[in-house]
């Protein structure tokens, strides 16, 4: 939505939203744009990071029934 020239309208919304809102915010990327509306919609944000899974296959355990 910034990309597009809203970023004024945001802050807009951001002001006018009650202080004690709870926000969440997901995204697969942490761009730039990203920290933005995570800086005016979030206050004290925990950021959760997933990372890839092993494409080895550790840890998984296959089963054949016949």
């Amino acid at each position: 939505m910034l990309s597009y020239g809203y970023e004024d309208d945001l802050q807009g919304v951001s002001k006018a939203l009650p202080k004690g809102l709870q926000t969440f915010l997901m995204s697969a990327t942490l761009t730039t744009e990203v920290e933005t509306l995570k800086s005016l919609f979030c206050r004290n944000p925990a950021v959760l990071r997933l990372e890839d899974v092993d494409a080895k296959g550790d840890g998984l355990t296959q089963y054949c029934v016949r």
